[in-house]
């Protein structure tokens, strides 16, 4: 089902094309740094996300372009009797204005984010599994540089704002800032 989404959002996201943007599909690692004290335990989750954007083309009236996308990032460690993991899930939708029109192209973006965390827990054959969500808005700067028309290198920074949730009875910031790489293909 997920799949299926996936692709009648890209089929959308191409009728929304016109002559002066390239759709594009980007993949980033990245690692999350989160604001909650009690995750302090385990270091920084490091995953994956994956977007599907407008970018604008060389030249284009309007530098202004969109993206929606999802990802993950997890991290784990062993404790004596047991194993704790952290993991953030998130997806967003956004909009991103690119300021230079060459091959370096440095950008700033907002939108909306929902994001995920939970803390599953191991110890002594028991199995304790939380999690909270909220949605909330981010900014994102970063730059992209385009080598040929098809495919760019990205790197950026993006930092969540006012979320907040519960985890058992422990009410938890879900804020955190995410640094990220990644590569993108326009078609």
């Amino acid at each position: 089902m997920r799949l299926q989404n996936l692709f009648l959002i890209a089929l959308l996201a191409v009728s929304c094309q016109s002559g002066t943007y390239r759709l594009a599909l980007e993949g980033r690692l990245e690692q999350d740094y989160s604001d909650e004290d009690s995750f302090e335990p385990g270091d920084n989750p490091i995953g994956a996300s994956v977007a599907i954007m407008s970018v604008p083309i060389q030249g284009a009236e309007w530098p202004i372009g969109w993206e929606i996308g999802f990802g993950q990032g997890i991290d784990s460690f062993r404790i004596p009797g047991g194993e704790y993991e952290l993991w953030h899930r998130k997806a967003w939708a956004g909009v991103n204005y690119a300021f230079l029109d060459g091959h370096w192209r440095p950008y700033l973006g907002t939108g909306v984010q929902f994001s995920q965390q939970g803390v599953d827990l191991t110890f002594g054959g028991a199995e304790l599994e939380q999690d909270a969500h909220d949605i909330g808005p981010y900014l994102e700067a970063g730059m992209r540089v385009r080598f040929n028309l098809s495919s760019h290198f990205v790197m950026g920074y993006r930092r969540t704002m006012g979320l907040e949730g519960s985890i058992g009875a422990l009410d938890v910031d879900l804020e955190y800032g995410q640094a990220f790489v990644g590569f993108g293909y326009s078609f």
